[in-house]
């Protein structure tokens, strides 16, 4: 028995072995071991039946547990949508970059300056709502082009 099996099996999530190796020897268990395993860690049975899933969870758990989860924003965006699909299962979520509703937008573009409104979904500019800041760039400038580039929250690339 290896000492990640052995760790494994007092219920210590991880070993002084390197990362990728207990991931890797996640492969050397079967579908009840890895189950039992979950249990013990996780503390309730796995909804996931393939070894495969319960194998990808199990090595996201060593991860988070050796470094650390998700940040707490990342888990309340992820709950956010979440509760937004399972309310609608066609809701198409679209990125406002943080902005605060209400916020204008103003770029100097070729001299003339463009206002663009941030909604709760979407962008408004000039009388006429937008998915993305990209399809407003498009509309200023004529041609395909990054929307948070364009605006600066982000470098063009290269």
């Amino acid at each position: 028995m290896s000492e990640f099996t052995r760790s494994w099996n007092k219920g210590v999530m991880h070993s002084e072995l390197p990362l990728d190796v207990e991931i890797r020897q996640l492969h050397d268990l079967t579908l009840h071991q890895l189950r039992a395993l979950w249990l013990t860690q996780i503390g309730r049975l796995p909804k996931h039946q393939s070894a495969d899933l319960i194998r990808r969870r199990l090595a996201y758990e060593l991860q988070a547990r050796r470094y650390g989860g998700l940040r707490p924003f990342i888990r309340r965006r992820l709950r956010q949508l979440y509760q937004a699909l399972k309310a609608d299962p066609n809701h198409l979520p679209l990125s406002n970059y943080n902005l605060k509703e209400g916020t204008v937008l103003t770029k100097v573009w070729r001299g003339t300056t463009h206002k663009v409104g941030v909604l709760a979904e979407g962008f408004e500019y000039q009388g006429h709502r937008y998915k993305s800041l990209s399809d407003v760039a498009q509309r200023i400038t004529g041609a395909k082009r990054s929307g948070p580039a364009f605006f600066g929250f982000r470098e063009p690339k290269r």
